[in-house]
């Protein structure tokens, strides 16, 4: 697997924490197959917002997001 451990630690619910990042399409599946029911799964991510301003231009501002999910159900994914 090419998808790098980059901090291991605890959290207050005594679970391990691993920080992933994939660099090929096929991490996503190695990924799917360390998840389970309970985990957190977060993701940070830049979105682009595009404005039209009062004169009708366009204003354009990035905007940093944090994503997570708490995993409640794991569909068994055929390919």
């Amino acid at each position: 697997m090419t998808t790098k451990t980059m901090e291991e630690g605890e959290r207050e619910e005594r679970r391990p924490r691993r920080r992933l990042i994939p660099e090929e399409p096929e991490d996503l599946w190695q990924a799917y197959n360390l998840i389970s029911v309970g985990d957190n799964v977060m993701a940070v991510t830049v979105r682009k917002i595009l404005r039209e301003t009062a004169s009708g231009g366009r204003d354009a501002q990035r905007v940093k997001l944090k994503l997570e999910i708490i995993v409640e159900i794991l569909l068994q994914v055929l390919i």
